[in-house]
């Protein structure tokens, strides 16, 4: 995508003559991570906001977002670089990255809500109704990322590289919430 080639959300491994590019779609792990990639600092603190809210309980207004968004875990998204620079069918090839499974907004809360062991309090409000309210308040751009779909097709990274993700977005959601929730609570109450 265009906006993505103008942005620096790309990895670059080098080994010879070679390079490929990685473009990691929304990301989430520990949230470390987020100061060593430093242009994804915000997508972690996104991702950080919807765990604090959900680990608070509080009521979210997002129970029938019927979107599709690809995620990868930043430990997939790190298997995948190590695989590239190992692998020379990877040379000067551009792959799009995911954990392979799409969730809706509606579906990440539920499964962040199990990550965290807290029940999930979601309110079915429609989209439309979110991004009209939102739009009236000035926060247009929240409402899309939270209601707009945005998918991947990352099948070119797992046939030619025959790479499978060795962690299922579940079990990336239990390992974030692990790592993030703790440290960044204590630090907002």
């Amino acid at each position: 995508p265009a906006a993505s080639q103008r942005s620096l959300w790309c990895f670059q491994a080098r080994r010879g003559k070679g390079f490929n590019r990685t473009w990691p779609t929304y990301w989430h792990g520990h949230h470390d991570y987020s100061s060593t990639f430093g242009v994804w600092q915000r997508c972690c603190r996104n991702f950080l906001s919807l765990l604090i809210w959900v680990k608070k309980q509080a009521p979210l207004p997002l129970g029938s977002i019927h979107n599709q968004r690809s995620f990868v875990f930043v430990k997939n998204l790190t298997d995948f670089i190590l695989h590239c620079v190992q692998n020379p069918l990877a040379y000067n090839q551009v792959f799009l990255i995911s954990d392979g499974k799409d969730l809706s907004t509606t579906e990440l809360l539920r499964e962040a809500a199990k990550a965290l062991e807290v029940p999930s309090r979601l309110l079915p409000f429609p989209a439309g109704l979110i991004s009209f309210t939102a739009n009236l308040i000035g926060k247009r751009n929240i409402a899309d990322r939270l209601c707009q779909s945005l998918r991947v097709d990352s099948s070119k990274a797992r046939e030619r590289m025959q790479w499978t993700p060795p962690y299922s977005i579940q079990q990336g959601l239990r390992e974030s919430a692990a790592n993030l929730i703790p440290n960044n609570i204590k630090q907002q109450q």
